[in-house]
This record gives C-alpha cells, sequence and structure tokens, in this order.
C-alpha cells in the first residue's frame, strides 16, 4: 500500500482520496477507517443519571414521543439529541429502517419480510421493531455487505 498526502491551508475539511484496484477493496478500506474515526460510546441518561453507552450494546435507537430512546437488550435510555444527528455519527453497521429508527445491524438476528413491512429481531431479547418498506431495500444491501465483509 502507498500512502501521499498533501497539505492545503485552503480546506476547511479533511478530504482523503482512495484508489484501489477494485470497488470491493476500496469500499472495505472506507469501512474499516470510518469505524476508527467513529464514537465508541453514547452519552445517554437514565433516572436523571449520565451513562457512556458502547454502541456495541445498542440494538435499536427510536423517536418516540418527541425523545430519542436509546433500546439495549435489558434496558432503554435517552438523549438529548436528533435522530438526524446521531444518524451522522453512528458507524456505518447502523441505518435506518424507518423515518424514526435506526438499527444496530450487528446485533440483528432475523428478518421477517411481510407485505406492507419487516419485522427485525434482536440477538437475547424480546424486542422487535418494524423497518418500512422504504427503508427495506437499503437494509437488505447493508446486510449482504456485512455478511461479505465478514466472510473475507
Amino acid at each position: 500500500m502507498k500512502i501521499h498526502y498533501q497539505v492545503d491551508p485552503t480546506k476547511t475539511e479533511t478530504e482523503l482520496l482512495i484508489s484501489a484496484p477494485t470497488e470491493q477493496q476500496a469500499e472495505s478500506l472506507v469501512q474499516r477507517l470510518q469505524n476508527i474515526t467513529s464514537p465508541k460510546t453514547l452519552s445517554v441518561t437514565k433516572d436523571e443519571r449520565d451513562y457512556f453507552l458502547p454502541l456495541a450494546d445498542i440494538l435499536f435507537i427510536e423517536t418516540e414521543a418527541g425523545h430519542l430512546v436509546i433500546h439495549t437488550a435489558e434496558t432503554s435510555y435517552q438523549s438529548s439529541l436528533r435522530l438526524y444527528q446521531l444518524s451522522d455519527v453512528l458507524p456505518d453497521y447502523f441505518s435506518q429502517v424507518s423515518k424514526s429508527t435506526i438499527v444496530n445491524l450487528m446485533q440483528l438476528s432475523a428478518t421477517t419480510r411481510s407485505i406492507s413491512s419487516c419485522l427485525i429481531s434482536f440477538y437475547h431479547t424480546h424486542k422487535e421493531i418494524y423497518a418500512s418498506r422504504r427503508y427495506y431495500r437499503i437494509l437488505r444491501e447493508k446486510l449482504v455487505e456485512r455478511r461479505s465483509l465478514t466472510n473475507e
């Protein structure tokens, strides 16, 4: 692998260009870089206490009655962030599955497709959510991509 860099004081944001022989190699490198630069915990609140919740423990995040609720297998927490703010900083193994829900693909155990939606089940919990038809295709693509990356 060759690494080149250039300092440009006129730039306001860091830019990274990846040149690879195949698209799969480039996407794999992008995913690894995103995982390095993504936060590892999320600041949440429960019963007037602040916690730093590891992202790996999150099953899904949803908006409920105007609040952001973060679900784990055992309990749920709240956050003052908005869903769109969170979707911008979460690693690529999180995917939006409806207008009000983001799911952790690493915690997903099964999907059950119906005509109008898709039921999502998680490991080690009874909790389930629905993915809307609008987001189902993106969800399937990300699941196939994750499967191919874990088989490498």
